[in-house]
């Protein structure tokens, strides 16, 4: 029998008159929680369950044919069947109400050449160290309805047979910003998004890659922005004209060094501060009071560095100009 992919609304409208279409292939995308780290570039994923997906459709667990895709496992990219595969799934089968499969990904060198892989293409090891690294996550299987029902009280299908035909490692990234740090870490990411694009332009938007998904990844890694990890610096002034401690100096200058922007400007608050230093009397060392803290609520963070830079040259400037009055005896 022939296959045709048809997309998955023409299909449901056809359904939903009664007359659902034979021997069409579907596509359906799942992101699981997690992708477990089977070892030996082996990764075990939750390919479906019978939860009501976005779509209002539900797929059978137990209703799932495995026979014909058991003959040849491999797992693709993007459902590209016909460019090389990424790997092939070890294993496939229904285990506490979820398909789950095991895929061992391809080895360079051993199962392919580097060299000669398409350039279009991410190659596997890039796809697995992405799914190692949090990157990546979602599936989607390609599978032909055997038998399905319509469902009026939810406004989708009841998938209660069918048979797998394939299943494919999707775009879609852990979130709208994966694909940037992901970049920031040093991978290509040209393919993926080449491939968000081909989604966008498919001939069937929505079915396995959400529209706003891939519009989302691909503003993301347009944007600019300055990833600070593990940032956490006081500006810290004395009384009575005290420069910065050692320490907080110590800190500006590392936050200078990491980008000539803000550098700039942290080297201005600096000689004002040193010149006040010397202009001032020597006074009893105090503890540092604190005026500015920028301070991450998680390791890594996204923040503007004008906001750093406006923030950091005021308040210096404000602390330093308070305390040198001071030390003239003026008390505004």
């Amino acid at each position: 029998m022939p296959y045709s992919i048809l997309g998955l609304e023409e299909w449901k409208s056809a359904a939903r008159a009664g007359q659902p279409p034979v021997g069409a292939v579907l596509r359906k995308q799942f992101v699981p929680d997690t992708a477990k780290d089977a070892g030996g570039r082996r990764v075990s994923f939750t390919i479906s369950t019978g939860a009501i997906d976005r779509a209002r459709d539900t797929i059978a667990v137990d209703g799932w044919h495995l026979d014909a895709y058991r003959q040849n496992p491999v797992v693709l990219w993007g459902h590209q069947s016909g460019d090389l595969p990424l790997g092939v799934a070890e294993s496939v089968g229904v285990s506490a109400g979820r398909l789950k499969a095991t895929v061992r990904f391809a080895e360079p060198g051993k199962d392919y050449q580097t060299d000669e892989w398409p350039s279009h293409l991410p190659t596997p090891e890039t796809v697995l160290s992405m799914i190692r690294g949090g990157f990546l996550r979602a599936t989607s299987v390609g599978f032909l309805p055997v038998t399905s029902a319509w469902n009026d009280k939810r406004g989708g299908v009841d998938f209660m047979e069918q048979e797998l035909l394939e299943f494919s490692i999707v775009p879609v990234p852990a979130n709208a910003e994966a694909l940037q740090d992901a970049r920031a870490k040093g991978f290509d990411v040209a393919p993926f998004v080449s491939e968000l694009k081909r989604c966008l332009d498919s001939f069937e938007p929505g079915t396995w890659l959400p529209r706003d998904e891939a519009e989302a990844a691909l503003r993301s890694i347009a944007a600019p922005r300055v990833v600070a990890a593990a940032l956490d610096f006081a500006v810290a002034v004395g009384k009575a004209g005290r420069v910065l401690s050692a320490a907080n100096e110590d800190r500006i200058r590392a936050a200078r060094d990491a980008g000539t922007a803000i550098g700039e400007q942290l080297d201005q608050v600096l000689a004002q501060v040193q010149a006040a230093a010397a202009a001032a009397p020597p006074v009893e060392t105090k503890t540092p009071e604190p005026v500015l803290w920028v301070r991450p609520s998680a390791p890594r963070f996204v923040i503007d560095p004008r906001v750093v830079r406006e923030a950091v040259s005021a308040a210096v400037v404000e602390a330093v100009r308070k305390q040198v009055n001071e030390a003239r005896g003026r008390l505004d």
